[in-house]
């Protein structure tokens, strides 16, 4: 999302990787299906279970990236401060997804619970 491209220069210079996600239906992002739409305009149960596909959606992703990146889990040094893991930073629209990933962890297997416990490091709400 462009919002975010600001800070592309800052990480470099802190050692920081970003990804930048853009939700269903945002430019660059693939569409969303009409049964998915259906459910995001339906009845509250509806609703309810379109954002926990997007919150599992989330998860799935971060473990993807997790595995494929061979990220560090989070490790405390020096005392209290850390290392590796990842954050979320999520703005806007995007924070129900965020927030339905942490609503429905425990519709997660377990072993994807377990991972993203060692290397989830802050989630960050942005334009709730």
């Amino acid at each position: 999302p462009g919002v975010y491209r600001p800070l592309i220069p800052y990480a470099a210079r802190h050692n920081l990787r970003l990804v930048l996600l853009n939700m269903h239906g945002y430019p660059e992002s693939t569409t969303y299906s009409d049964a998915e739409l259906d459910r995001l305009e339906g009845t509250p149960m509806e609703q309810e279970l379109a954002l926990k596909i997007r919150g599992v959606e989330l998860a799935v992703f971060l473990r993807w990236f997790i595995e494929t990146e061979h990220i560090p889990p989070v490790t405390e040094v020096e005392g209290s401060r850390k290392i590796g893991g990842v954050s979320v930073l999520a703005w806007s629209g995007g924070n129900s997804v965020s927030l339905a990933m942490f609503a429905h962890a425990h519709a997660l297997p377990q072993d994807t619970q377990k991972l993203l416990g060692a290397y989830l490091r802050t989630l960050i709400l942005y334009g709730a």
